[in-house]
């Protein structure tokens, strides 16, 4: 398909390349083509002079010498068959983008290109959208609706790039690229964000959200850092969205954000506290230990008056305390009450920090009743008596109390009573009356029972 584009008198701030064939390379965002029905990739087939003589192009320097010689003659016009390359990246301008994304043949392609658009001369209708880079965050074979509201939550930002194919072709498979790590202040209150139940991928994010534009769908959250010493690494989604909750009024909180790829591989759930510089002891520090049955320290209380309460729980199993000696980072695993006071007492004034597990059961209810919708529950139970094994992002109890680890006590199905069930009665049960809004199910922290 050809295209005959009339040409003004003078410049025309239009670029060529190619022998042959010759390409529009570029259409100036201030010359006098811009806005006119000529884009870059277009190939350019023959020249009518204002005398109405038509002469064919088979060079650019024969093309530029033409245009100058008849550079002030009316009439002039360029006849270009319309093509498109087969990859093309743009850069995206700040703001209003004067332009659509919408679904054409099963592909988000660009429509609506407005005559304000900035970069209108670069653009074709229903060129498709294969890729958005932002500043190291990659989207590769998004739908229309990832697409427009990860433009709509950047549009404040520079450096914005589109990677578009020729219609009708096939999106690349999708996608989501986060170059290394970042960390990122949160304010208080709400985040409008949606993690998953167990990696903490972010899934959703609000368009009125507060961090909208600095986070995006994607990258996992891999650490939280509360100024109040203490530091959780690698929690679960359900897990860290409670602690994001709680410590919703705290400003001046840290996250670590890296990608999804890197963070698929949980990790055993830890919490890094950093005691105070000053202070010798457990006493002073404000928290106590037993020794458990497996020769580990165990956290057994946190007073009332101590700046640690909410901040260690009981039943926290301590992993490893690290200190500096030196020049260089120190670690032991104290086995005594008595041996970890000597080592703060040693340490006291020295970057220090002391890691606990057992992090997921210490956020974990003691009790919880579920009552359950009909169809899908998104949870995998094993073992005997029933525990939940895993939540599914989907799941119909995200939001409740309900949390990977925790034994079914109770199930009440269709009014019948099933005491400490087992997994395939559990889950037959369940499977069976898939369409009752009759069910319920009573969770309990297997460290209570």
């Amino acid at each position: 398909m050809s295209v005959i584009v009339p040409l003004p008198s003078g410049k025309l701030g239009l670029s060529f390349v190619g022998s042959g064939e010759v390409v529009v390379s570029s259409v100036k965002a201030a010359g006098a083509m811009s806005g006119r029905p000529i884009k870059t990739g277009y190939i350019v087939e023959s020249v009518f002079l204002g005398s109405g003589a038509e002469e064919d192009v088979t060079s650019k320097k024969q093309l530029v010498a033409i245009l100058n010689e008849n550079s002030n003659d009316e009439g002039r016009k360029l006849k270009c068959k319309i093509a498109y390359k087969d990859e093309q990246e743009i850069e995206l301008p700040v703001g209003d983008l004067g332009f659509r994304v919408t679904n054409r043949r099963d592909a988000p392609s660009i429509t609506n290109i407005q005559p304000t658009c900035a970069i209108r001369s670069q653009l074709s209708a229903n060129m498709v959208v294969n890729q958005v880079d932002i500043n190291g965050y990659q989207l590769v074979g998004g739908s229309v609706d990832e697409i427009t509201k990860l433009l709509d939550m950047s549009s404040n930002q520079e450096g914005r790039k589109l990677t578009l194919l020729r219609p009708g072709s096939e999106l690349s498979e999708k996608t989501i690229n986060f170059e290394g790590a970042k960390t990122l202040e949160l304010p208080t209150g709400n985040l409008g964000i949606r993690l998953g139940a167990s990696v903490p991928t972010i899934d959703e994010i609000s368009p009125n959200s507060p961090i909208a534009g600095e986070i995006y769908p994607g990258m996992a959250i891999q650490a939280v850092r509360i100024p109040n010493g203490s530091q959780y690494d690698d929690l679960s989604g359900l897990v860290l969205h409670k602690v994001l909750v709680d410590t919703s009024n705290i400003e001046g909180r840290i996250i670590n954000l890296i990608s999804a790829e890197d963070n698929a591989a949980q990790l055993e759930p830890t919490l890094k506290f950093f005691p105070p510089s000053l202070g010798g002891s457990m006493a002073e520090i404000g928290f106590d230990t037993v020794v458990n049955d497996e020769g580990e320290l165990v956290v057994s209380d946190i007073p009332d008056h101590s700046n640690l309460y909410g901040v260690l729980q009981p039943g926290l199993i301590l992993s490893e305390y690290t200190w500096k000696e030196g020049s260089r980072m120190t670690s032991s695993t104290p086995t005594s009450r008595a041996e970890l006071d000597e080592l703060l007492l040693q340490s006291s004034g020295c970057d220090r920090f002391i890691i606990f597990h057992g992090v997921r059961n210490s956020f974990m209810p003691d009790q919880a009743v579920i009552d359950l919708q009909p169809g899908k529950l998104g949870i995998t139970f094993k073992g005997n008596p029933a525990r939940i094994a895993k939540i599914k992002d989907d799941s119909q109890v995200i939001g409740t109390p309900a949390m990977p680890g925790m034994v079914v006590s109770e199930a009440i199905i269709d009014g019948m009573t099933y005491t400490s069930p087992e997994t395939p009665e559990l889950t037959n049960a369940l499977r069976d009356s898939s369409g009752s809004s009759s069910r319920q199910l009573t969770l309990v922290n297997p460290n209570k029972i």
